[in-house]
């Protein structure tokens, strides 16, 4: 019996795990880092000005968002009713943490906000250069309702390192997306080496899964000629065979003579040898004259 020839089954669930984590990775990045954008904006109280707002903030850029209008949604139908902002830079006065005024400027008007059905704009904004306290100061205004946070750019820039998260999982998805594929292949070369060792006498690879058990070994093909092994009885007729539909036709006999058969003629008796004749003396020789 040929040696056998174990080899190991390649392995696809690798492959898989890690292709599992990579998209729960970035799906957890995806939500922390709308959530983050959400409540930074999302979440912002309210103020009527005139009024001094304390407001802790990070590096960036802020502003002072005013009531300019509203907003009314219904089942596939949205309408918004918004004007343009009252609030110019010399209303409001903002100190920094160290004591000392910080610059201002007019805001985009077109960055909006939306809390329940009222929109608010960014009219004026200002730049946080160091981490702190802030506070705010605007003067009375028209419409007076006003909202102090974060631009939408500077939110963005401060959620980013949550998409980090997403990076790490769409490598991770790809790691494992390459894995999967590499065993899948794996396997499928292993199954047709098994197939072509069997036909052509090689010791067969010993592995489960694939058609043998552990440790079986492919055997030689048969010689030429010699039948091929049924794997299975041959199965009885399902039905008993039909009998004849009519009788069989019955053997003619021969047809007899037409004339009379003429008698032999009797055998001739042979031929008598022919006589034979003497042969006559020669004749002597005539005398010859003097």
């Amino acid at each position: 019996m040929p040696p056998l020839v174990p080899l190991r089954k390649p392995r696809l669930w690798p492959g898989f795990t890690i292709l599992g984590v990579g998209v729960g990775l970035g799906i957890l990045g995806f939500v922390l880092f709308g959530l983050s954008i959400a409540s930074g904006l999302l979440n912002l109280p309210q103020y009527q000005a005139p009024v001094t707002v304390g407001i802790n903030c990070q590096i960036g850029d802020y502003a002072v968002y005013q009531a300019t209008g509203t907003q009314q949604s219904g089942p596939g139908i949205s309408i918004s009713n918004n004007d343009s902002t009252t609030i110019a830079p010399g209303q409001v006065r903002v100190t920094g943490p160290d004591g000392r005024q910080v610059a201002v400027f007019q805001g985009s008007g077109h960055e909006t906000l939306t809390q329940g059905s009222t929109l608010y704009t960014n009219a004026v904004g200002f730049h946080a250069s160091v981490a702190g306290r802030y506070e705010v100061r605007v003067g009375a205004v028209t419409p007076s309702a006003i909202l102090v946070g974060p631009t939408l750019g500077s939110q963005l820039v401060r959620s980013a390192p949550w998409l980090i998260f997403s990076g790490v999982g769409l490598l991770l998805v790809i790691l494992g997306g390459i894995l999967a594929i590499v065993a899948g292949t794996r396997r499928g070369k292993l199954k047709r080496d098994a197939a072509a060792a069997y036909w052509a006498g090689r010791p067969q690879p010993a592995y489960p899964g694939f058609g043998y058990g552990y440790g079986q070994v492919a055997q030689a093909p048969a010689p030429y000629g010699t039948p091929y092994p049924q794997p299975y009885p041959p199965m009885p007729p399902q039905y008993p065979p039909a009998p004849p539909q009519y009788p069989p036709a019955p053997v003619p006999s021969p047809a007899p003579a037409q004339y009379p058969v003429p008698p032999a003629a009797p055998p001739t008796a042979p031929p008598a040898p022919e006589a034979e004749l003497p042969t006559p003396p020669p004749a002597p020789p005539a005398p010859q004259a003097d």
